[in-house]
């Protein structure tokens, strides 16, 4: 689990815990849940998939309690099965097989699905299309056609630009036929067909009142046509018309009805068709459809059928997809009905050309596309029901509904990600409830331990040994007090290895709350009626700013005594310790989205603002660092990903002034760099709690170095540990890809780059008013995003080179690692110099290269054109960021500045260039697949 979150106080846990998992999902989730202590029960809700999304499938809310450690469709949708037939979908039940869309070949499969249920929200969303209309929740999702991709997209976030996907030719191979269950002989083919024709004109158009059969039409010659038929067919005598009813007493074909047909007896308005139809062969059902034409059509340019049941518009529907033809669907107001009361009806409107090929026998298209896409209305309506539903689909994950193609809104089990996989876990008895961030490093033999005690695991986590170990361990104890389930815990945890942050509860003690720190973050928030665990601020933050950063050993214990009185006591070691309350500053409206659809895009275009406070931030921290980079011989600066990028141009800006410094990858640090008393080790690290930098730190420590860090989190393990503390001041950035807090970082990197050339004596003053232009510079690349959009819409391969020289190598990493995490397209960084080792010959029509130009004062300016000139007589595509317009080419066009800021200037370029592509292909911008914000594992 990427994020954990506790919570004992007095306002309801689920609430809590369920913001601040939202909070913390930045980190990245597979799966997650809660658990909650209510009235002397342990209540556990987990499931895979995003945290709104198990939220509402595991009903999160409906759990009430004090402590706590931890999409939909309206009920009369329906639903496309397997057999040919529609069901309700608050109708259907686990293992049932509807048709789900494989999007790879566009074609149709059975597969099986699992239903849920829930409470309806206030307020619904109709969406109209001239086939069929929806009504669904705004967290729904459909599949929809967005710039020419196929995308899933919240029913919330829909414009009505896209187009909705609507099944329009009905695929049934391998259905099971059997015959209709007449108790009635026929031997004639063509007398079988001429029944199945008057059975529709029945259904569509007849009732049975006291024990004579009515059947109704508008045309009286059609109701002729049908007395001789039925007379006929049935061998029928007592049948007379009047006015526009034909009536039939004959008790023989009544009874013959009921018996077979009990659906003929339903209301007109609750009117379905018998589900035997579903399944006989495509020459009966169209019989079957001419009767009901001949009963409901109403004389037009256009074929139009009026029904006053839903339900069985629905079916007719369903029945002509499988000729290919796909009526328009409608609800109007009619007053024809029987009692002659205006009310609501269904409207189906076909081209008469298709119905007379359909009727004459003559060929209709089989191959056509089974999915069209059409344009759509949405618009908002108050919830007129209790619950909502949804389906989990296997395989595909969506389903059709009305028509329409709906994602099943839920996660697919399979592999290690899994709802026994998920947290929170427990032990034997159910009473001890666990979540975990971190690696247990020992839990195979603590595991094995256990399970020759007699243990059972549910799961295939390391956690799970946690609440098991804490349940042993109180077993030696002959009496189960408040204080030895303490001890219990305490002794648990000495036994475990790794890394960790837990938090406990115990349904037995539900006024303890326990909280244990080692190697991951843990902070504890303090608020006039409650107290929290954190994996960081951010899970708390919208109720308190009152924090304490736990540290490596630290356990926490809270007890509520009352209703606004606890007592905390944090022990390290088995000694009580004193740790520091920090206020935090970070406003929480900087983790909304404040009107853009993606965070990424709002910390784009927050950069400006941004970068003004990082010019400004921890001045006197600055030149501390700056004098003891001047002091030290050796400086390393460690990182990794994006901060080892930033680190990258540190190197070109520190040898402009002759200072040798070694960015390093920190996760090879400690195998590579020579690390002694004259040693300064310098971390770059947005969250303060990567792993692999921290680890190179404490290792640089136990060498004798001076350590500093460049951080974004106040109170992180960073900040605590390092000689050192450097505050970016970036504000809280959820997208998992950092964009401004890489240029804020750059900013920092700059100002300490002045700061030491002063110290040499150096004239800054150049640098200095740079300094102050940067947002500036920065808002004129914004201004173009939408150039650099439709730039990024006509990127068509799958495989990308970005090259650049000089500083700027790194912004050709960084562009490349920007891109190929959101997009999931091949994209590799390199200098314009190494692109002819090797590299060049991968380069042809079917590559593209984005080339960062360096400002035309440049030393390697007339270098990187080269290698363009290269790219480009190898017939590959060439996208440059350039200050400077290049022939030939596709000219995002910067500003010209220094060389030694234009990492920083030409950085939102590469950002949204890698956005826009990624929005295109459907891809979770904010929450790229298997990555986390912050990595606090090795």
């Amino acid at each position: 689990m990427c994020g954990i979150i506790g919570y004992i106080g007095n306002k309801n846990a689920s609430e809590i815990l369920l913001n601040g998992l939202k909070r913390l999902e930045y980190r990245g989730y597979d799966s997650c849940g809660i658990g909650v202590l209510e009235n002397g029960k342990l209540i556990i809700k987990k499931n895979v998939g995003k945290v709104e999304e198990v939220a509402k499938k595991e009903r999160f809310l409906d759990v009430k309690g004090n402590v706590g450690i931890g999409h939909c469709l309206h009920p009369d949708t329906y639903v496309a099965l397997a057999d040919g037939s529609f069901k309700k979908i608050s109708e259907m039940k686990d293992g049932e097989e509807v048709l789900s869309v494989n999007f790879e070949d566009l074609k149709i499969y059975k597969k099986k699905v699992k239903t849920f249920k829930h409470r309806a929200p206030e307020i619904l969303y109709k969406i109209k299309c001239p086939y069929s209309e929806l009504i669904t929740t705004g967290e729904h999702k459909l599949f929809v056609l967005e710039n020419g991709r196929i995308v899933e997209k919240c029913v919330k976030d829909l414009t009505g630009k896209e187009l909705i996907g609507v099944l329009r030719k009905l695929p049934l191979k391998n259905i099971k036929e059997f015959k209709h269950p007449f108790q009635y002989t026929m031997s004639d083919k063509n007398i079988a067909q001429l029944m199945m024709q008057i059975l529709g004109f029945i259904m569509a158009g007849g009732i049975i009142l006291n024990e004579t059969l009515l059947l109704k039409s508008e045309d009286i010659n059609t109701l002729k046509r049908y007395k001789k038929l039925i007379e006929e067919v049935f061998n029928v005598k007592k049948s007379i018309i009047k006015e526009n009813t034909l009536e039939i007493q004959d008790n023989k074909i009544v009874s013959w009805i009921k018996r077979n047909i009990p659906e003929l007896s339903l209301k007109l308005k609750e009117r379905k068709n018998p589900k035997f139809i579903f399944n006989l062969d495509n020459n009966a059902i169209k019989y079957y459809l001419k009767g009901i034409f001949d009963a409901k059509t109403e004389k037009s340019e256009k074929i139009e059928i009026i029904l006053p049941s839903e339900e069985f518009a629905r079916d007719i529907q369903f029945l002509l997809l499988r000729f290919g033809i796909l009526p328009i669907y409608s609800k109007i107001k009619v007053n024809r009905c029987w009692g002659g009361k205006s009310e609501d009806v269904i409207k189906l409107t076909i081209e008469k050309n298709k119905i007379s090929d359909l009727f004459e026998n003559k060929n209709i298209n089989t191959e056509q596309e089974k999915i069209i896409w059409v344009k759509f209305d949405i618009e908002k309506i108050p919830s007129d029901v209790k619950y909502v539903y949804d389906l989990e689909v296997e395989d595909f994950e969506n389903f059709i509904g009305n028509l329409i193609v709906n994602h099943n809104s839920r996660w697919a089990t399979h592999g290690n990600v899994s709802k026994e996989n998920a947290h929170p876990h427990v032990d034997c008895a159910g009473e001890i409830a666990v979540v975990h961030n971190g690696i247990i490093s020992n839990y195979k033999e603590l595991k094995e331990e256990l399970i020759k005690k007699g243990h059972i695991f549910t799961s295939e986590t390391d956690t799970e040994v946690v609440p098991h170990l804490i349940e042993e361990e109180l077993k030696k104890f002959d009496k189960i007090n408040e204080e030895n389930y303490i001890k219990a815990v305490k002794n648990a945890i000495s036994k475990i290895k790794g890394t960790y942050a837990l938090a406990i509860i115990n349904k037995k003690f539900p006024n303890i709350l326990i909280g244990a720190r080692n190697e991951s973050p843990l902070i504890l928030g303090i608020s006039d009626d409650g107290y929290f665990l954190g994996s960081d601020i951010t899970a708390f933050l919208d109720y308190t700013n009152r924090a304490i950063p736990l540290e490596d050993g630290d356990i926490a214990i809270i007890r509520k005594k009352r209703e606004n009185e606890f007592d905390l006591t944090i022990e390290n070691r088995g000694n009580k310790v004193h740790r520091k309350m920090i206020k935090i500053e970070w406003d929480m409206r900087s983790a909304e989205k404040m009107g853009y659809p993606h965070f990424m895009l709002k910390e784009i275009m927050e950069q400006p603002e941004v970068l003004k406070t990082s010019a400004k931030i921890s001045a006197e921290e600055i030149k501390e660092l700056a004098k003891n980079i001047k002091k030290y011989d050796k400086v390393y600066i460690v990182a990794m990903g994006t901060s080892l990028h930033s680190a990258m141009v540190a190197e070109y800006l520190f040898a402009k002034l002759g200072k040798l410094i070694i960015a390093c990858d920190a996760s090879e640090f400690l195998d590579k760099a020579v690390v002694d008393n004259n040693t300064l080790v310098i971390g770059i690290t947005q969250s303060g709690e990567t792993y692999d930098t921290l680890k190179a730190l404490r290792f640089a420590k136990k060498k004798g170095a001076k350590t500093g860090v460049i951080v974004n989190v106040l109170g992180s393990t960073a900040t605590r540990e390092a000689d050192i503390t450097v505050m970016m001041g970036a504000g809280i950035e959820i997208a998992v890809c950092a964009t401004k807090t890489y240029t804020s970082q750059l900013v920092i990197l700059y100002r300490l780059f002045i700061e030491y050339g002063k110290l040499l004596g150096r004239d800054m003053s150049k640098y200095e008013k740079e300094l102050e232009m940067i947002p500036e510079y920065i808002k004129e690349v914004l201004n173009i995003k939408e150039e650099i959009k439709k730039i990024a819409q006509d990127l068509n391969v799958k495989n990308y080179i970005f090259i650049s020289r000089g500083i700027n190598i790194a912004s050709a990493l960084e562009g490349a690692l920007k891109f190929k995490e959101i997009t999931y397209l091949h994209a590799e960084g390199m200098s314009g110099g190494m692109l002819k080792h090797g590299t060049i010959s991968l380069i042809d029509e079917n590559m593209d290269t984005i080339a960062i130009v360096p400002p035309k004062s440049s030393r390697v300016f007339n270098s990187l054109i080269a290698n363009i000139e290269e790219v480009k007589a190898r017939n590959g595509k060439v996208i440059a960021i350039t200050p400077t317009n290049i022939d030939g080419v596709k000219n995002i066009t910067v500003p010209e500045v220094i060389e030694e800021i234009s990492p920083i200037v030409y950085a939102p370029a590469f950002q949204l260039l890698a956005y826009y592509k990624a929005v295109e292909l459907g891809r979770d911008v904010d929450k790229p697949r298997g990555l986390a914000k912050s990595v606090t594992v090795e």
